[in-house]
């Protein structure tokens, strides 16, 4: 674990495809379920305007522009949000796929290996 990683005793939320419109859902409610959250998007105009709209400081949320179609995007993405929190205890997805909205799904691993890529 990093220098930076804190050991906060709030759970970390990583949510995907965080700017559209169901990761701007999501993103409120996981906050106010005591989530500190890591933002991943494509555009880092909009990734920095959802966490100005929801109000955290820079220890409850942080964000990673990134391309998570790109396997080596989407891994940086992850050591990085590794990296800044420590670990991940819940991964909403809210990515879209060719112009329609995928059924989102909250995660809860039980261990940091199931967010490993496998190409």
């Amino acid at each position: 674990m990093s220098e930076r990683a804190r050991t906060s005793e709030r759970p970390v939320a990583m949510i995907t495809g965080a700017t559209g419109g169901l990761g701007r859902v999501l993103a409120p409610e996981l906050a106010g379920e005591g989530y500190d959250l890591a933002l991943i998007g494509s555009d880092s105009g909009r990734l920095e305007a959802l966490q100005g709209d929801l109000g955290l400081d820079g220890e409850h949320t942080f964000s990673v522009a990134a391309n998570l179609r790109d396997a080596r995007g989407a891994t940086a993405a992850i050591d990085t949000v590794y990296e800044r929190f420590g670990r991940v205890d819940a991964l909403a997805d809210g990515r879209r796929r060719a112009g329609r909205a995928r059924p989102y799904w909250i995660a809860r691993p039980r261990r940091t290996g199931l967010f490993r890529l496998r190409h």
